[in-house]
C-alpha cells in the first residue's frame, strides 16, 4: 500500500519539536506583573444649603403702641406735708389727717403706703386706688406713744404707679424729767399709770410680754446691742430703779441676800417664776445673748448698787 504524503503544517510542528529537544514540557513564560495604580478620588466638597426666606407679607398692618402719659408728682397736691401735735398724756393714740388731691387732667394711681415704724399705721380706702382728675382723698394716720415721751417724728412714704409722696408726723410728748445723761434712757415718767397697769397685767399672764408688742420698745430696743452698765440702764433700770416702779417689782438697791455672780447670772437667764421677772436668756425667748448676759453679771458684781439717799 502506498503511503501518501504528510501535509505541510504537520511537517512543520514536527520540526519545532524537535527543535525544542522533545523533553514534553511547555517553554517558560516569564509572567507579566502589573502595577498597582492608586486611584485617588478628589475630596467632596459640602456644597450650602440652600435657605429659603419665607415670603414677606405684604399685607400685615403694623400697629403703633402710643405711650399711655403718666401723671407728674405734682399732679397731687397735698394740705400738707408735715403735720405736729402736742399731747399731755402718752395714754392714747396721736392722730393726724392729711388731704390730697388729683389737680391734673390724668387719673393718678395710689398703689400703698408705707410707715417707718409698726407703731404708726394708716387708713385709707382699699389700696390700689384710682384718683380721677379733680377728686379728693383722705388719708387717716395714728402713732402710738405709749412709753415715749419728747418730741416723736415718723415718716409716710405714699406710692403711686409713677411717683412717690413723703409725709411727716411729729408728736410732742412731756419731757422725761430723769432720763440719764449717758444713755438718753427715760424711767418712765412719760408713762401714766393707767398705761403702766395695763403692761403690768399682760407681763403676770405672761413673763416674756415684755418683749412684745408695745412693751418692747422700752424692754427691747433700748438693750440691742448694749453691754454691761449701758445695758443695765436699757433692761434693768428701767423696771428696777424706775420712779414709777410697781409695788411687786423689787428695788434692786435693797438686798436681803448675798448677790454674787451666780445668783445675777441665774435671776437674768431664768427670770423668776410666778413675778414679773422673764427670762433674758435668748434661748429661753429672751433678747440677750451669753455675751450679754456675762457683761450686765460682771457690771452688778463690780458696781454693787447702793441705796439712793434723798440727795440722788
Amino acid at each position: 500500500m502506498k503511503s501518501k504524503p504528510l501535509p505541510f503544517w504537520f511537517a512543520w510542528l514536527a520540526a519545532g519539536l524537535l527543535a525544542s529537544g522533545c523533553s514534553g514540557e511547555l517553554p517558560q513564560v516569564t509572567p507579566t506583573v502589573m502595577a498597582t495604580v492608586a486611584v485617588v478620588e478628589p475630596p467632596v466638597v459640602p456644597q450650602p444649603l440652600a435657605v429659603t426666606k419665607p415670603p414677606v407679607a405684604t399685607d400685615v398692618p403694623v400697629v403703633v403702641v402710643t405711650p399711655v402719659e403718666a401723671a407728674p408728682a405734682t399732679a397731687l397736691t397735698w394740705d400738707a406735708t408735715e403735720q405736729r401735735r402736742t399731747v399731755n398724756t402718752a395714754d392714747e393714740p396721736v392722730l393726724f389727717r392729711f388731704q390730697m388731691k388729683n389737680v391734673s387732667q390724668l387719673p393718678v394711681v395710689i398703689e400703698n403706703v408705707n410707715t417707718s415704724c409698726g407703731c404708726t399705721t394708716t387708713e385709707t380706702r382699699e389700696m390700689p386706688f384710682t384718683l380721677a382728675p379733680g377728686a379728693s382723698e383722705s388719708l387717716e394716720v395714728s402713732m402710738n406713744v405709749t412709753g415715749k415721751y419728747g418730741t416723736v417724728t415718723k415718716s409716710l412714704l405714699v406710692q403711686g404707679s409713677h411717683a412717690t409722696w413723703t409725709l411727716l408726723v411729729t408728736a410732742e410728748l412731756p419731757p422725761a424729767a430723769d432720763v440719764d445723761p449717758v444713755s438718753g434712757v427715760s424711767k418712765g415718767v412719760a408713762m401714766s399709770a393707767r398705761s403702766r397697769g395695763k403692761n403690768i397685767g399682760l407681763a403676770q399672764a405672761d413673763r416674756q410680754a415684755v418683749f412684745q408688742g408695745d412693751c418692747a420698745r422700752c424692754h427691747t430696743d433700748y438693750a440691742k446691742e448694749q453691754f454691761g452698765r449701758d445695758l443695765y440702764l436699757g433692761a434693768c433700770e428701767i423696771c428696777h430703779d424706775a420712779e414709777h416702779r410697781a409695788s411687786m417689782v423689787p428695788d434692786l438697791r435693797v438686798a436681803d441676800e448675798s448677790r454674787d455672780a451666780t445668783y445675777w447670772r441665774e435671776h437674768i437667764t431664768d427670770g423668776i417664776e410666778g413675778t414679773l421677772m422673764p427670762s433674758f436668756a435668748e434661748e429661753k425667748g429672751g433678747i440677750l445673748s451669753d455675751e450679754q448676759i456675762e457683761s450686765l453679771v460682771k457690771y452688778l458684781v463690780e458696781h454693787p448698787l447702793k441705796p439712793k439717799t434723798t440727795s440722788q
